[in-house]
């Protein structure tokens, strides 16, 4: 609340209540990597993947449930990657393309824009 409060917007955001917006992530803790929770927060942060979400809502509106995407096609989103990544293939030079993707071991951290 308190961020919602401090942009002005607490009454249409910061906690979970009828009529606010809202967005979840809900995610399973019976996974592997999620198994056991002794430490909840922290299994999010450093442990939880996409394997682990479960129910994604935004704006009340679900997106994923019991693991899978809502609404979604999927076939059309792959083809608007493959367009994108053909897009700036074409448009980024091959010595600094092949630098980006095989950046020598411990050098991606050091690198500009990467």
């Amino acid at each position: 609340m308190g961020g919602a409060r401090a942009l002005g917007l607490d009454h249409l955001i910061g906690s979970i209540t009828p009529g606010k917006r809202a967005d979840l992530v809900m995610l399973r803790t019976d996974t592997p990597a999620m198994t056991p929770t002794h430490n909840p927060a922290g299994h999010i942060v450093f442990q939880a993947g996409r394997g682990d979400v479960d129910t994604v809502l935004v704006d009340g509106r679900v997106l994923k449930h019991r693991g899978a995407l809502i609404g979604v096609d999927l076939r059309r989103a792959r083809q608007l990657v493959e367009q994108s990544l053909e897009y700036l293939r074409s448009r980024i030079p091959e010595e600094d393309w092949q630098r980006a993707m095989n950046p020598p071991p411990g050098t991606a951290a050091r690198q500009p824009g990467l």
